[in-house]
């Protein structure tokens, strides 16, 4: 359970939140425990997004000088970015559960490949790969600049090559649709289709893109501040 609520939470809240959640559970009697945990997640994640929120905006763009404060901006950053991405990810699953209905026809099968595609890219390049990390709280400022370093370079690794590997069913479907003339399904819907999927993946290149430019300019921040010692 711990696993599926953890990357609800924000990194700087993510280990006190997770420890009294599991001592209220442990309180519980073996009966009202899942359920009281379930009432708990509910009435708590709301409240600490919230305050998060409200800190993100509080703080605005600034970064502050401080190398913990750096690497805890960082994560949060990171999480957002995450939590935008994975809510879209719900929000495409509904679009496509409203439009499903009646009989099955063959436009129903790409928009469930491409559901498919989103959702798995979503969930491979940022739950999975591109997560946010608790910034560990006991670590020398060396260790923490390498910590803060490797963070800055998974993140900057992540490319765009998931969402075009997860795209690939889609586009062969629309594009043997073309080719043999599927009834029902019109050549000015494909190439539509077929141009959405490449601008989607146009503009994961290019958040990407922006993103690690920011991190590249943090490393090099990192690399001057070690020149300066």
């Amino acid at each position: 359970m711990q696993a599926a609520v953890s990357p609800l939470l924000p990194p700087a809240y993510r280990e006190p939140v997770l420890g009294d959640l599991q001592e209220r559970f442990r309180e519980r009697g073996a009966r009202a425990r899942w359920l009281g945990y379930v009432v708990d997640v509910v009435t708590t994640v709301p409240h600490v997004l919230r305050s998060q929120m409200r800190r993100v905006v509080t703080r605005g763009s600034a970064v502050p000088g401080d190398l913990r404060s750096r690497a805890e901006k960082l994560q949060t950053l990171v999480w957002i970015r995450n939590a935008v991405i994975l809510f879209s990810a719900l929000i495409v699953i509904g679009v496509f559960l409203l439009n499903a209905r009646g009989v099955w026809h063959f436009n129903e099968s790409v928009s469930l490949a491409m559901t498919i595609g989103w959702v798995g890219a979503a969930w491979r390049q940022y739950a999975l790969r591109g997560r946010s990390t608790v910034v560990p709280t006991s670590l020398s400022w060396q260790e923490l600049r390498a910590f803060h370093r490797r963070e800055l370079t998974r993140q900057m690794d992540l490319g765009c090559c998931e969402f075009v590997y997860w795209s690939v069913p889609a586009v062969l479907l629309i594009l043997y649709a073309l080719a043999v003339a599927v009834p029902g399904f019109r050549v000015r819907a494909g190439v539509m289709l077929l141009g959405a999927l490449a601008m989607q993946n146009c503009a994961v290149a290019w958040a990407h893109r922006k993103d690690r430019s920011r991190y590249q300019r943090e490393l090099d921040r990192l690399d001057q501040e070690v020149e300066q010692a």
